[in-house]
């Protein structure tokens, strides 16, 4: 029994004959038959991406040590994720700020009670 296994099939450089072949012919059909179960999403395909757009997608993929595919999953993920509730300003400052410390102030002692601001005029 002869089996032929295309190259586009086989990882590439690499040709199998005989009994390898039929194995690596078995791996390919396997794989072809998970693959629905694999994408459990659906698919996106972007034409006419400018260059720079690509190589600098090669380059955020390669820093984070992810296929392509998957930095622009990331990318695709982050940018259309809820926004999460804002916490108030007091918390963004010091969020912001926290790390840097903070003061302490010696405060006088009060000579008089504090008295209500007078708005009649």
């Amino acid at each position: 029994m002869a089996v032929f296994v295309s190259d586009a099939a086989l990882s590439p450089g690499i040709r199998r004959t005989g009994l390898d072949a039929m194995a690596a012919a078995e791996h390919h059909r396997q794989r072809q038959r998970d693959m629905p179960a694999l994408q459990a999403g659906g698919a996106l395909s972007i034409r006419d991406l400018d260059e720079g757009v690509k190589r600098r997608l090669q380059s955020r993929a390669a820093s984070h040590s992810r296929s392509m595919e998957a930095e622009a999953r990331a990318i695709l993920t982050e940018a259309v994720r809820e926004p999460a509730g804002s916490a108030g300003l007091f918390t963004a400052v010091l969020d912001r700020f926290g790390a840097l410390g903070g003061v302490d102030l010696d405060l006088p002692a009060r000579a008089e009670p504090a008295r209500a601001a007078d708005f009649s005029e």
